[in-house]
């Protein structure tokens, strides 16, 4: 999958994670939180693949 969005500093468009078909959400933690992308319905060549997009939903931070 390729991932889009994000706050200004994230930068996301050299982003590839390799999930199943299934995945509809994924989480990546970024120092004390995590970022959550969703998928997007949208597939995009990369890499002479067809790869699902996942866009920035939110974040949430971790308990202390």
């Amino acid at each position: 999958m390729s991932l889009e969005g994000g706050p200004a500093w994230m930068v996301t468009g050299n982003l590839l994670v390799r999930t199943d078909e299934s995945v509809v959400a994924v989480k990546i933690l970024n120092g004390s939180r995590y970022e959550h992308f969703a998928d997007s319905g949208r597939r995009v060549s990369v890499r002479g693949e067809n790869e699902r997009v996942f866009s920035w939903s939110h974040c949430s931070y971790l308990a202390e």
